[in-house]
């Protein structure tokens, strides 16, 4: 017989400023899947700084929008 327990689940919304290279960022964002409690990206809105003439990579900016996500008994 299985016993029923509450269940509490917290959400918070967060707004996160990023600024770096994209690899940096891509491997940010694969990152987030493995992050306890988890992690769920909204939204990602990126831009190149195009102001810096770096020719090799132009870092870039952005805003991530994000989710934490805690279950609790």
């Amino acid at each position: 017989m299985q016993e029923m327990r509450n269940v509490v689940a917290l959400e918070i919304g967060l707004d996160v400023r990023i600024e770096g290279s994209l690899a940096a960022i891509q491997q940010a964002l694969a990152a987030f899947a493995a992050q306890s409690p988890a992690m769920v990206v909204d939204s990602v809105t990126l831009r190149i700084n195009e102001s810096l003439l770096v020719p090799a990579e132009q870092p870039v900016s952005g805003l991530l929008t994000v989710s934490v996500l805690k279950v609790g008994a």
